[in-house]
């Protein structure tokens, strides 16, 4: 799933793609109306599976011209505004014919998380259901990247929550600490060793992967780590 963010001032956008790859969400950026338009030609005859995000500074023309050119497409897809208090009236009837939403400035990140990860629900379902994991009382998410025990949220770091996720993709099955340093820091030097025990450690408390919830995440001596199902879940 993609989130796409347009926006002509640099850092403003960075600062709203920041908070979002920390969740979990793979985002470009864009910074020019020239990109935007190549854009819309790319997609505009086939089905886009994600967000797209007009930040701040973006002339009330320009997004209109935007909105006009997605109600005329075959495919719909969501589009969160970024404005300021008094703008929302420039969007209003956009949004009253398509799936949108907007945010004021100044933009909390929590916010700006949560408002994307519902409209990517909303558009979405079945797409965010099929990568869903569900392992007994374990429960990983997407959009955003969230874990839970019993229904329970677990406050898990970006590299937590794909390091605990990759250990039940692959369950039962050892892997070396390369793979995992490959896996979740895209890096193949071995200099990551204690920083994958320490992740490791960390994936292990905070999960609570022990033997009374059914898992078991033990260290292959000289190798690496290993998740396995110790017991049957009730």
């Amino acid at each position: 799933m993609k989130i796409l963010l347009f926006g002509p001032d640099k850092s403003s956008v960075l600062k709203l793609a920041s908070p979002l790859e920390a969740a979990g969400f793979d985002c470009d950026i864009l910074f020019t109306q020239k990109k935007m338009v190549e854009f819309l030609s790319r997609i505009s005859t086939y089905d886009f599976p994600g967000v797209v995000i007009l930040g701040e500074g973006i002339s009330g023309k320009v997004r209109s011209s935007f909105l006009e050119q997605v109600t005329e497409m075959v495919f719909s897809f969501p589009v969160l505004h970024v404005v300021s208090p008094d703008a929302f009236e420039t969007i209003f009837e956009g949004m009253a014919t398509k799936m949108m939403d907007y945010i004021c400035l100044p933009v909390r990140s929590k916010e700006l998380v949560t408002r994307t990860g519902i409209l990517i629900r909303q558009a979405y379902p079945e797409r965010v259901e099929e990568q869903t994991l569900r392992y007994g009382p374990y429960v990983f998410s997407r959009y955003p990247d969230r874990a839970s025990f019993r229904g329970r949220h677990i406050p898990l770091s970006a590299k937590e929550y794909r390091l605990g996720r990759f250990f039940f993709d692959h369950l039962g099955k050892p892997l070396s600490r390369m793979t995992l340093s490959e896996a979740i820091w895209n890096s193949e030097e071995d200099e990551f060793s204690r920083t994958i025990d320490t992740h490791v450690s960390r994936v292990r408390n905070k999960l609570a992967l022990n033997e009374k919830n059914g898992f078991s995440l033990e260290q292959v001596y000289g190798f690496g780590y290993q998740l396995t199902a110790v017991q049957a879940l009730v």
